[in-house]
């Protein structure tokens, strides 16, 4: 997730005031959402927090922060899911590393109640990425909204992220791992290559395509 695109987030989740329970869906751990990045949970998730929205983290992988471990495809899964009685779903840069969204997309429109809510992001103009693979899926705000029947689309932006050179040159931990990185692709060849794809991203705009979803 992207500053600009998680601050986007954090002021839509702000103008709603039903959202609680609300299910992360591909949420990684908690490492990854406080300090790989920080702004996932000083923007998003300190203020849901502060106003007592109850979250339940869920990914595929088991890692500390994640409640719910589980495909959301799978009954089992979504039985436990439903449960919680959710009203919202945010779903952030999962979409373009599936080679088959419609049945997970489906599935969080089908867990939710009539008129809860569904705030997802994707890239729009990013480089290839894999986790563990980039099926370079990237929609516009009416395509984004499309894979989601049974939604009507509330809000939806092509948000402007910055470059790459504005993430790594903060950081000089940042800087160093990309430069071992790309010195050393023997040691893990997928991450190799996605450096490398990013090398011609380092003053290009990154953007990400936003949309707020409500069920009808």
């Amino acid at each position: 997730m992207l500053i600009a695109e998680a601050r986007w987030l954090s002021e839509r989740l702000a103008e709603i005031e039903a959202i609680s329970p609300l299910l992360h869906v591909g949420s990684a751990s908690e490492d990854f959402r406080v300090r790989g990045q920080p702004w996932i949970d000083e923007m998003v998730f300190r203020p849901l927090r502060a106003r007592g929205v109850s979250v339940v983290h869920v990914d595929a992988q088991a890692a500390r922060g994640v409640d719910v471990v589980g495909d959301l495809t799978d009954p089992d899964c979504l039985a436990r899911l439903r449960e919680e009685a959710p009203r919202s779903i945010l779903c952030s840069n999962l979409l373009e590393h599936l080679r088959d969204r419609g049945p997970l997309c489906q599935a969080m429109v089908d867990i939710l109640p009539a008129s809860g809510w569904l705030l997802v992001t994707v890239p729009f103009r990013y480089p290839y990425h894999a986790d563990p693979i980039d099926t370079m899926y990237r929609p516009d705000v009416r395509e984004l909204a499309a894979t989601f029947p049974g939604t009507r689309l509330v809000r939806g932006d092509v948000v402007r992220c910055g470059t790459w050179w504005d993430y790594v040159a903060t950081s000089p931990r940042a800087v160093l791992m990309t430069l071992i990185r790309l010195c050393t692709p023997w040691r893990s060849p997928r991450s190799w290559f996605t450096a490398v794809c990013h090398v011609p991203w380092i003053f290009r705009r990154f953007e990400a395509t936003c949309v707020v979803l409500q069920k009808v």
